[in-house]
C-alpha cells in the first residue's frame, strides 16, 4: 500500500508523542503541501477546543485534540487534514475524529479526512459524507485568534 505524504507524516508524528493516547495530524492544502501539522496535548487546552467540545455537548472533553491543534496552527486554506493514532508498540490505530473534531473540520473548510483504521490502513471520507451527515454548511476559512 503507498501512503500518502501527509498521512505518512502524521504516522510519524503521532508516534513520536509522549502521551498516553498517540495522535499525530497533518493538514495539507489544494496541492497537498503541508500547512500545519499538530499532536493531541492531555495536559493543555484552548478556548476554540473548549467551545468545540461545548457544540458537541462534550464539554469535559476540553484537553486539546491533534485536530483542534492542528486547525489552531493552520494560516492558510486547509484541504486535506491526515489524522493517526499509534499504540504504544507502534502500531496503527483506530482515529476516526470525534464529535468535537468533526464539527471543527466541517466549519473549516476542509473536503476531505484521512485517517488510520483499526486494520492497519487508511480509510477516506469526504466531508460531506461524515457519519453519513449530510451538510448545508458552506466552508469557511477559519481566522483563529489565541
Amino acid at each position: 500500500m503507498i501512503i500518502p505524504f501527509g498521512m505518512a507524516r502524521a504516522i510519524e508524528i503521532a508516534r513520536d508523542n509522549d502521551s498516553k493516547y498517540k495522535f499525530g495530524c497533518v493538514i495539507t492544502d489544494k496541492r497537498n503541501h503541508i500547512i500545519a501539522s499538530a499532536q493531541n496535548r492531555p495536559a493543555k487546552t484552548h478556548p476554540i477546543q473548549a467551545r468545540y467540545a461545548a457544540k458537541a455537548r462534550m464539554g469535559h472533553k476540553i484537553y486539546l485534540h491533534a485536530e483542534i491543534a492542528a486547525l489552531i496552527a493552520c494560516h492558510e486554506d486547509p484541504c486535506y487534514i491526515y489524522i493517526a493514532r499509534v499504540w504504544r508498540d507502534g502500531t496503527i490505530a483506530m482515529a476516526k475524529p470525534c464529535p468535537i473534531c468533526e464539527l471543527a473540520i466541517i466549519e473549516s473548510g476542509i473536503i476531505e479526512i484521512y485517517y488510520t483504521n483499526q486494520h492497519g490502513s487508511i480509510t477516506t471520507v469526504g466531508v460531506k459524507s461524515l457519519n453519513g451527515y449530510e451538510t448545508n454548511i458552506k466552508p469557511i476559512r477559519f481566522i483563529w485568534e489565541s
